[in-house]
């Protein structure tokens, strides 16, 4: 049995939860933040939320946006906190390709990224996701600008809009009208025919093709960093060989309930970076997990080209040890190990994997290389 992790539950539920007018992420936000709200099961410490002000608190003067939503990055917000903005309302049936427009603002150049993802659910009603935008190749600021990607129903679907703040370690200026920080305005979807008629918009006159890879100019001095390596989970497995992970007096069973400890060691400037992801709740009766729903982690650089990026994933099976129920406590020790390549270059999956004498586990982890 298969487990996604995360937000699946939460957003299957939300036509329950959220009983809305209709099923449109569409929003000016003149009149509150209509079906958008923060995820505060998974926030940062401090908590870095999003809410309703008007345009002329964020940039000292209105511009005709009215209200708009905002999420504040202050001098005192630490570097890379994350803050997630689901969209509560009814998800969006899916077999039509709808169009995804939104103004956005940063209010100085490099303070965070924004990201787009697409949450959508398959024919075994499960939800999958993909980044579909973001600001990171256009992080200037000061000026509202026009944000576009086309949507892909082919399942009943959803958004989550992510903040990353401060990824470039920049000093964070205080404004003497308006706070500094990320805004969006005026979320609009509408029904397509085709690709396009939607190109994909990160500015003003800004179109990325959608169809061939940008041409690349190389620099007269090619880069020896990388700016941060992002790492997406992927699936855990576990196969009896021939012992199941758990069992009783009276039967066996190739289920076990799991607990993972995550690992990421990485090195900037000559000094190893460490940091611990713990799943604490118990993933109870599945020898297949799968962690698309979790959004990336992301390890800050500078990052040496060539240099190693290294996850330890230490999985611990949580029977009570008794002498009715026993089993393998420290089922997994399995390390993945990334070599940085040059930014840009595409996603690279890679699997590890952990032998014991009757049973062995495999997990999977994407990395990526950004500026």
């Amino acid at each position: 049995m298969a487990i996604l992790y995360g937000w699946a539950a939460a957003i299957g539920l939300a036509c329950l939860l959220f009983q809305c007018a209709s099923q449109t992420v569409d929003c000016d936000f003149e009149n509150g933040p209509c079906n958008w709200a923060n995820d505060e099961e998974v926030v940062s410490n401090p908590p870095l939320l999003w809410g309703v002000v008007s345009a002329a608190a964020v940039i000292g003067n209105d511009v005709g946006h009215g209200d708009v939503l905002f999420v504040p990055v202050t001098p005192t917000t630490p570097d890379f906190s994350v803050s997630y903005l689901k969209h509560t309302g009814p998800n969006i049936p899916g077999g039509q390709l709808y169009c995804l427009t939104f103004d956005f603002l940063a209010t100085d150049a490099q303070i965070g990224f924004l990201t787009i993802w697409h949450y959508w659910l398959n024919e075994k009603n499960q939800f999958y996701n993909k980044k579909v935008w973001s600001n990171e190749e256009e992080t200037d600021g000061g000026a509202w600008k026009v944000g576009q990607v086309l949507i892909d129903g082919a399942g009943d679907w959803t958004l989550i809009a992510e903040v990353i703040t401060n990824p470039f370690s920049i000093v964070i200026p205080t404004h003497s009208t308006g706070g500094s920080g990320i805004a969006l305005d005026n979320i609009k979807q509408r029904p397509v025919g085709s690709a396009d008629e939607c190109p994909t918009l990160i500015g003003p006159h800004v179109v990325v093709e959608t169809t061939q890879a940008a041409t690349t100019i190389p620099s007269p001095t090619a880069p020896t960093t990388v700016g941060l390596v992002s790492v997406q989970l992927g699936e855990f497995i576990y196969t009896p060989n021939p012992v199941g992970c758990d069992w009783t007096l009276w039967t066996i069973h190739n289920t076990c309930d799991l607990r993972f400890t995550i690992d990421y060691r990485w090195i900037v400037d000559g000094t190893e970076r460490s940091h611990v992801q713990n799943i604490h709740e118990h993933i109870n009766n599945a020898d297949q997990v799968m962690f698309y729903e979790v959004p990336p982690t992301v390890l800050s650089g500078p990052i040496a080209i060539g240099s190693q990026v290294r996850v330890r994933f230490a999985v611990q099976d949580h029977d009570d040890g008794g002498w009715i129920e026993g089993g393998h406590d420290d089922m997994a020790d399995i390390i993945i190990e990334f070599t940085v390549p040059v930014a840009g270059t595409a996603a690279q999956e890679i699997e590890g994997r952990d032998d014991k004498p009757e049973w062995y586990s495999t997990m999977t982890a994407t990395f990526t290389a950004h500026l």
